[in-house]
């Protein structure tokens, strides 16, 4: 009993481990394990392993669109629609123009090994030159091969899709930009790239800021971005691009509606027909107020490593604005999330508000293994009445707006519970906002 005692006491075993961050983010995780994989497998009477992606044949299906798009434009310098609408920048015909030697085999093995290393940049190398510890720990490892097995990164190698590829190039001119300030210029060619392969990415553009108050560096840098992205976009023609804003057109009047698409209009339209607008513009309006918060609090740490809540609701808002967005992107949260959570495992993060911090941890890391499986897994739980529709737990769109929210919650009781902005680490590097170097 005398054990027993000492071990619940303030100062004990149990107090220790209850009052741990980690807990609260193991125990998230682990609810989430339970609720995603274990209770929809072994629930019944007999192991029921469901078919959780949709598989096309012949696989790699959306690389050999491109790759058709490409071989079409070379052959005939006619606009590359040969599939029909064509989502895709015009950049990106002539990008995956070297692909097209090969054998759709060939080139699908190529797209793999490139989405499995932009993959692991993204999970494990990203959080590590763009964090403030620098260091691998026990937590970033665990993001990392939790990640490797997710629906996501699974549906992006299926399809052979190239959105973390896309965002890799993105991530990896930040951290040029950043780490080496003389070398912004590739750093900026790498982003200007990533948003010809994939218009979102240009949300990112905030994190290559490191000095807010200096305008006068980093508002050019933009316009120059804007416009050369734009510029860009005429690089087969105008009446390329006139099909390419037409295609972009059809995608925003008629998304693809299913439990895949966590995109925000998408997500309103299979909630409700008659308000599906309304519902769509305020999750769209949370996002922004999301951004507008990370921005805030971006401009009071001051620090020479981005906000990782400024990299978390880029990545929420570049996962639900577009109004194509499936869930092959899932695979792009890893490295955002874990950034986060090492945030707020740092030794020096306080707050008073113990109980709301670490029941935001929980909720913040249910919400992410929620994320890790795939819609099939989530089905309606037995507290939710018939009433509600379905899709309130299929769709990941829920399980990213309670990311985002709860992230948002964390951020705030560090501004409540810390008297004054602390910078994260020592003084800005960077291009915008470096005094050496000037964009």
């Amino acid at each position: 009993m005398k054990r027993l005692a000492r071990w619940i006491t303030p100062s004990g075993a149990l107090h220790t481990v209850v009052a741990s961050r980690a807990t609260w983010i193991v125990l998230g995780l682990g609810a989430g394990y339970l609720l995603f994989f274990v209770r929809p497998i072994f629930g019944g009477a007999v192991m029921q392993f469901p078919v959780y992606l949709d598989a096309y044949d012949p696989i790699g299906w959306d690389l050999r669109v491109v790759l058709e798009n490409s071989r079409y434009w070379l052959q005939t310098g006619e606009p590359p629609f040969a599939a029909g609408d064509n989502p895709y920048p015009p950049m990106a015909s002539v990008a995956f123009l070297p692909l097209t030697l090969l054998r759709p085999e060939t080139a699908y093995r190529l797209m793999i090994a490139a989405t499995l290393l932009a993959y692991v940049f993204l999970s494990f190398l990203m959080p590590l030159l763009l964090g403030t510890g620098r260091r691998a720990t026990t937590l970033l490892v665990a993001f990392l091969v939790m990640g490797l097995t997710s629906y996501g990164l699974q549906f992006e190698l299926e399809r052979g899709q190239f959105n973390l590829v896309a965002v890799a190039l993105a991530f990896l001119g930040i951290a040029v930009s950043r780490l080496r300030p003389k070398l912004w210029l590739l750093g900026t060619a790498l982003f200007l790239v990533s948003i010809q392969l994939k218009v979102y990415p240009i949300v990112f553009a905030p994190l290559f800021v490191t000095k807010w108050e200096d305008w006068r560096r980093w508002a050019p840098w933009i316009a120059g971005v804007l416009g050369a992205s734009i510029a860009l976009l005429f690089v087969l023609g105008p009446e390329t691009l006139g099909k390419f804003i037409e295609a972009i057109g059809k995608q925003v009047a008629r998304p693809e509606v299913w439990e895949g698409n966590h995109s925000g209009l998408s997500f309103a339209s299979q909630v409700s027909s008659t308000w599906a607008l309304p519902l769509a513009i305020g999750i769209l309006l949370v996002v922004f107020l999301c951004l507008v918060l990370a921005l805030f609090v971006a401009i009071r740490e001051r620090g020479a490593s981005p906000s990782p809540f400024l990299v978390l609701a880029c990545t929420a808002a570049a996962l639900v604005v577009p109004s194509s967005s499936h869930d092959y992107k899932l695979a792009l949260l890893a490295g955002p999330a874990v950034l986060f959570l090492q945030a707020c495992l740092a030794p020096g993060e306080r707050s008073s508000s113990t109980v709301i911090r670490a029941g935001s941890l929980a909720v913040f890391s249910f919400a992410y293994s929620a994320t890790l499986f795939s819609y099939t897994s989530r089905p309606p739980l037995p507290l939710i009445g018939s009433h509600i529709p379905a899709i309130l737990t299929r769709s990941a769109l829920p399980a990213i707006m309670v990311i985002l929210l709860s992230g948002a919650v964390l951020v705030l009781i560090r501004a409540v519970g810390v008297s004054a902005p602390e910078p994260l680490s020592g003084p800005s590097l960077g291009p915008l906002g470096s005094k050496s170097v000037s964009p």
